[in-house]
């Protein structure tokens, strides 16, 4: 989250980037992760290919992607038993579907990916050192028990700066994972992720400066109105994000902002919904994402958030690496038991306050990252903080999605899904306590 590292250390530091570059705000983003102390792994072998129009056969049954599925290594299926398509999407309320959406897995560090030169999509997305997406390693995020499949994307290299025109290339490559999802019956979230202007760098567009506002709020419309165009015939278990980390990089007050920012961001967050609310057919009531500054998980700037009236189907993104110290913090500590009081008490605010600011006032959030690193062999710790997380999230229904970013030894290292490695599933446990958290179930891979 926290800095975007040099492309020119990719070669050597691609593993240390992370959800939006770098999310911890310590200036040492060394690693102290290792496959030390993991759980055995499960390993994901190729699925067939499905013929099907992904994009509006919201009857298909899940049985055709548990069918790929079942080639592979065993999968959460016997638990997770209804997908995607198996709800009634034209009259299902907020409060269902972000239930249905249950639990979720980032496509980090790839399609929003900051390299390569802007004309060839595969390029930006294998420049952080991830391989290219595949159909198998969707297959394979089902496969493991998630239902929600979040795909971050950067846009700028791939969007002309004077007329905001998205370069096709890049819309077809989002659509091919897009479909990939839809054919394993996930939820799919896309977004516009590291597009903020960055001043030290000049790279970026999305200004939440009182100054940058009118320009970027022109640019966020053309480019949400072409997105959504190009998506139109995409049933609700498509979702737009709006935009990712909204935040003045580079300011003194970068994670916190102002009051100002916020409710630039806030107005930002209207342009976006207006947009595509005002491209008629599925996008008028597709369920929409919207961050406060920084998708922060700072209940204050949630109270401040003016939601649209009268659309229900607008839902809060939140982010959420909660405790800090334990789950994002390098130098904080590789140690945390639901056997404490203290170490539980962050959690419980933050799902308390998700309750009484957002859905006790008929309102919804998406945790739309979170997740705790690697520190070692605190495979245990991690295990335990990850059931315990999603216990309280599954006490209100409201969805998690983690952020996996493909590094298990370097940096930010939240990988559970190794890539390089025939999609192998690592630290199953993690997965494991995750699952049956949601289901009330004692699960394991294998038996």
């Amino acid at each position: 989250m926290k800095k975007l590292i040099s492309l020119l250390l990719v070669s050597v530091m691609v593993l240390s980037l992370a959800a939006c570059g770098d999310k911890s705000s310590s200036s040492d983003s060394s690693s102290k992760g290792s496959s030390s102390g993991v759980s055995e792994s499960v390993e994901s072998s190729s699925a067939s290919d499905t013929s099907s129009d992904p994009a509006s056969d919201s009857s298909k049954s899940s049985e055709s992607s548990s069918s790929d599925r079942s080639k592979a290594n065993p999968t959460a299926d016997s638990v997770v038993t209804k997908r995607a398509s198996s709800y009634d999407l034209d009259t299902i309320t907020a409060k269902d579907f972000v239930a249905a959406m249950a639990l979720g897995w980032n496509l980090g560090n790839t399609l929003d990916a900051t390299g390569g030169d802007g004309t060839d999509p595969i390029k930006q997305e294998t420049s952080w050192g991830c391989p290219e997406i595949t159909k198998e390693l969707i297959q394979a995020v089902a496969g493991y028990g998630f239902t929600t499949i979040r795909i971050p994307v950067t846009w700028f290299k791939f969007t002309d700066p004077e007329t905001y025109k998205i370069d096709e290339k890049m819309l077809a490559r989002v659509k091919q994972v897009v479909d990939w999802a839809f054919e394993a019956d996930l939820f799919v979230i896309i977004n516009i992720h590291h597009d903020n202007y960055d001043k030290n760098s000049n790279t970026g567009w999305i200004n939440v400066t009182d100054e940058g506002y009118e320009k970027t709020s022109a640019q966020l419309k053309a480019m949400w109105e072409q997105i959504g165009n190009y998506f139109a015939d995409y049933d609700a278990r498509l979702i737009f994000e709006g935009m990712n980390e909204p935040r003045n990089i580079g300011s003194g007050n970068e994670w916190n902002g102002t009051k100002g920012q916020w409710d630039n961001v806030n107005k930002l967050g209207t342009d976006f919904v207006n947009t595509v609310r005002g491209l008629g057919g599925k996008n008028a009531t597709r369920f929409l994402m919207v961050p406060c500054y920084a998708a922060t998980s700072n209940s204050s700037a949630w109270k401040n958030y003016v939601f649209p009236e009268n659309d229900d189907r607008v839902i809060m993104s939140i982010h959420a690496y909660t405790p800090y110290n334990f789950a994002l913090n390098t130098s904080g500590t590789d140690q945390w038991t639901s056997q404490s009081q203290k170490d539980k008490q962050e959690i419980d605010k933050l799902f308390e306050d998700i309750k009484s600011i957002l859905i006790d006032k008929g309102r919804y959030a998406v945790i739309g990252e979170f997740g705790a690193m690697s520190k070692g062999a605190n495979i245990d710790a991690r295990t335990d903080w990850a059931g315990y997380y999603v216990s309280k999230a599954k006490e209100i229904n409201i969805p998690v999605v983690w952020w996996d970013n493909n590094a298990f030894t370097d940096g930010e290292t939240f990988g559970l899904i190794r890539r390089n490695m025939n999609n192998s599933l690592l630290f199953t446990s993690i997965v494991e306590a995750m699952i049956n958290s949601w289901y009330g179930t004692d699960f394991k891979f294998g038996k």
